[in-house]
């Protein structure tokens, strides 16, 4: 069946210069993080420390055409800190909740056919592990993660999926 075409919307990239550009540059340790996480789909992030090895994490996620937002509670500890301070293994739990096209539904009115986008409500479990590695003369961190999730869908579907990986950048502040 036919799709329509959706125009990619540059908003992760709008909203990540916005924060730049708003904000004064500062190369020290951050309590907070605007980020950009680019794996399956395109992901916008913000994380808040709660201490010095746990934070708070909201995802706003664009997958499938619909949206998800995730929260995270995540646990950091610096790893060979005998060669660098920079270096942070980081894990966490969480949970999410969300919409997705899961394809289109045929229709007849008058004997004429229409096909209609269908979606499906979901929320789920999180998982998370990753690497960071801060940088100390930008207010800029970097790293990859994994992010496993099982979800249950409506109609009633349990999904699975163990990739979750992508890239991501942070400005710090």
């Amino acid at each position: 069946m036919p799709q329509p075409n959706r125009p990619k919307a540059p908003l992760p990239i709008l909203f990540l210069l916005l924060a730049l550009a708003a904000s004064p540059l500062s190369a020290q340790d951050y309590n907070q993080a605007l980020g950009l996480r680019v794996g399956r789909s395109p992901e916008l992030t913000y994380t808040r420390f709660l201490g010095f090895d746990r934070s708070e994490q909201v995802v706003v996620s664009f997958e499938r055409g619909g949206l998800q937002l995730t929260a995270l509670k995540q646990f950091h500890h610096p790893i060979f800190m005998a060669k660098t301070d920079q270096l942070f293994l980081f894990y966490g739990i969480g949970g999410h909740f969300g919409y997705a096209t899961i394809g289109f539904q045929e229709f007849r009115l008058n004997g004429d056919v229409f096909l209609e986008e269908a979606f499906s409500v979901g929320f789920g479990l999180d998982l998370n592990l990753g690497l960071e590695f801060r940088l100390t003369d930008m207010p800029l961190a970097a790293g990859f993660d994994l992010r496993p999730l099982y979800e249950l869908r409506v109609p009633f579907k349990l999904r699975q999926d163990y990739g979750g990986a992508a890239l991501f950048l942070k400005y710090t502040f």
